[in-house]
């Protein structure tokens, strides 16, 4: 778990050969086409390590089964200076190696398997095809909308691998220090103001209830923390699946993010204007991550002038070209716009391989509970770990739920979970989710305190009431539990 090509990438470049080797051969347990390129360009120059191009052959040809970059040509090319003899050893070579690196064994490994009979149904929403995606803070609506939108006040910057020149949202809007360029922007005095406008999109699980949870900032500019406290305890129509209530995921743009083009001129005419600009320069330029930028100032700035179709397409064609980045945000829009559902899996398969830890998220998600793959509690777990070893906090909660309460029981560990707690107690304190499965771990703990059962779970119960979460199931799970010979004392 937790390869990275990023990371891989990084020791290459600062020719840390031997440690970009072993982070490229980490890679190759998850069948990643890049992973086996760069070990093949390494093998034949003998970067790092001794040169040798039959090893360098095999490399080629586990990247060419992907179809990945010039790797089909570098293989025939290597192959055409062997003789007949070698020609077939070196075949017999790559057909064992494909057995246990191959393109077919690691996709039914590691990844997921389409249930066919339900792919090409929707999931429905309080009846509707799609969740809303916008939401309307009332601070913002009823507050005072004197003091114009600004980026100088204070901005957070969800940068995914932006060390290794992958950036979410519209890098170009700071400097190579990750400084805002408020000054480009405005002259006024750098000063929050809490209830002043702010730009704010963001991912996140949609329960089973219809409650948001796991919040990812995906763009911030301004003071946007009364807009996250506000979505927290907001509520969706629930997601169905032939009728049964499942979870599901949403981009939710909120604030300035909601703007027309008219409003966002109006109240920030330079922030407008820059962003125009740097569209427009974006658009014409040649270099592939430029071309991700501007596919996502479509995505960010709705109001920008723009073809039909021309953010999402835009993506896919930088998609293709091998961005990770672009790989996840177009299988991303096509899962939870339910376009095309085999596509999507794919998509966010490709940029898995790359360590992108909310690929790996939306992975282990689609295979710990959706309806349109064969669930897979083994499979989810791995990528829920490799994510968690990223940092990830919401795979880390699903890493414990999987080790405390997974169908397949082989996967249970009760220690490994409490320590996974202890590592969240700080960061999940609001969080209901993490004292249920607190009140879980003490419940399945050998020396177990009733007392912290009840406690923890009571908790959660409270916190979830206060954010509009279904609790339900929760509080009969109080009465189960204290009901009965069990006798609960304060204390």
């Amino acid at each position: 778990t937790a390869a990275s090509i990023f990371q891989a990438d990084k020791y290459f470049e600062q020719q840390q050969y031997s440690s970009a080797y072993k982070a490229y051969l980490d890679a190759t347990k998850i069948g990643s086409p890049h992973a086996y390129y760069q070990l093949g360009v390494m093998k034949n120059q003998g970067l790092g390590v001794e040169q040798d191009n039959l090893k360098a052959l095999v490399w080629f040809s586990l990247a060419a089964e992907y179809q990945f970059n010039d790797a089909e040509s570098v293989k025939q090319q290597l192959l055409s200076q062997l003789n007949e003899t070698q020609q077939h050893e070196i075949k017999n070579v790559i057909t064992s190696l494909q057995k246990r690196l191959g393109k077919k064994t690691i996709e039914q490994r590691y990844f997921p398997e389409l249930n066919v009979k339900n792919v090409d149904k929707k999931i429905t929403f309080g009846g509707a095809g799609q969740l809303e995606n916008t939401y309307q803070d009332p601070e913002m609506i009823f507050g005072d909308m004197n003091d114009n939108f600004s980026v100088n006040d204070t901005y957070s910057f969800d940068d995914g691998m932006d060390s290794f020149g992958f950036n979410d949202g519209l890098d170009a809007l700071f400097d190579e220090e990750g400084n805002s360029q408020a000054n480009a922007l405005s002259r006024r005095p750098a000063i929050n103001f809490t209830r002043r406008p702010y730009f704010l999109i963001i991912d996140h699980d949609v329960g089973k209830d219809g409650s948001i949870r796991n919040i990812t900032p995906v763009q911030t500019i301004g003071y946007a923390r009364s807009g996250l406290e506000q979505v927290a305890s907001n509520t969706l129509a629930q997601p169905t699946f032939e009728e049964k209530r499942i979870d599901f995921v949403n981009r939710t743009y909120l604030g300035t993010a909601t703007y027309s083009r008219f409003q966002m001129r109006d109240e920030n005419k330079e922030l407008y204007s820059r962003i125009r600009r740097l569209a427009k320069k974006l658009k014409k330029s040649t270099v592939l991550n430029d071309q991700y930028q501007y596919a996502m100032a479509l995505s960010a700035f709705t109001w920008l002038p723009q073809e039909e179709n021309e953010a999402e397409e835009t993506l896919k064609q930088v998609a293709l070209q091998g961005h990770p980045l672009a790989q996840f945000e177009y299988g991303y829009k096509l899962y939870r716009e339910q376009k095309n559902i085999d596509e999507a899996i794919k998509w966010l398969s490709m940029s898995s391989k790359y360590g992108l830890d909310k690929a790996e998220y939306l992975l282990a998600r689609i295979l710990h509970t959706s309806p349109w793959v064969i669930n897979d509690e083994h499979k989810a777990l791995f990528w829920y770990q490799s994510a968690m070893e990223k940092g990830h906090e919401a795979a880390t909660l699903k890493v414990i739920e999987l080790k405390l309460l997974a169908l397949d029981e082989t996967l249970h560990n009760v220690t490994e979970a409490i320590e996974l707690l202890a590592k969240l107690e700080e960061s999940q304190s609001d969080n209901p989710e993490y004292y249920f499965l607190l009140s879980i771990s003490h419940k399945n703990r050998e020396n177990r305190n009733f007392r912290h059962v009840v406690k923890y779970l009571k908790e959660a119960i409270d916190l979830g009431d206060d954010l509009n979460w279904d609790v339900t199931y929760w509080e009969e799970l109080m009465v189960r539990w204290t009901t009965g010979t069990v006798h609960i004392s304060d204390g």
